[in-house]
Order: structure tokens, then sequence, then C-alpha cells
């Protein structure tokens, strides 16, 4: 692996924890920035980033979840055309519950003691 793709992996996967509740976050964000006719990505902390930078980078990343989306939804429309008798496979694309309770179930496994 080049040494640039190992640096981005490098900042892409460093987590550090909440003070307050201890939740897991990524500490730094990618976002894209126009240099005359190149694009380039610039890394920046979630602790320092303007807002402005960091809804960007935010923004990204949730069309990269809708990307992930769409070819899930064309991958069960290619399944389901081919196996009409089956029963038919049908993916909820609306992961706000799922996100919740994600959320909770860290919180209670947060809790569990040794006793």
């Amino acid at each position: 692996m080049f040494l640039p793709k190992k640096l981005s992996r490098a900042a892409r996967d460093e987590i550090k924890h909440d003070d307050d509740s201890g939740r897991p976050y990524r500490v730094n964000h990618a976002v894209p920035i126009k240099q005359g006719q190149q694009t380039l990505f610039v890394w920046i902390d979630i602790d320092e980033a303007p807002r402005n930078m960091m809804q960007k980078s935010l923004y990204l990343r949730r069309e990269q979840m809708v990307g992930d989306g769409l070819q899930l939804s064309y991958d069960a429309d290619r399944w389901n055309s081919r196996h009409a008798d089956e029963r038919q496979i049908e993916l909820d694309l609306d992961l706000n519950f799922d996100v919740e309770l994600r959320k909770h179930a860290a919180d209670a496994e947060d809790e569990v003691t040794d006793d």
C-alpha cells in the first residue's frame, strides 16, 4: 500500500471517546478542496473544524450512504425480479430507528457491570 493511502486510512481510523457521553467519534474528516482544475481532499480535526467544513464533510458522508442505499435497492430489485415465485425481499432504507437503537444499545452496554 502506498504511503498516502496508509496515511489516509490512519486518519480515517483515528477514534476518540467523548468525555461526557463516552461515545466514540471519528477525529478526522475529509473535505474536498478545489484548487484550479483539481479537487484535493484535506483532513480536518472535528474539534477544530469550522462549521462550514464540518458540514461539507458530513454531507459528503451522507451522500456516500445514499449511494450505498441506491445500489442495495438495485441489488434487491434484481434478486426479486429473478425470484418472482418467492416471497420478495423488502428493504426499509429509513435508518433513523436503527441508528437510535444502536445509540441506546451502546448506552446499555456501558451500564453493564461486573458483579
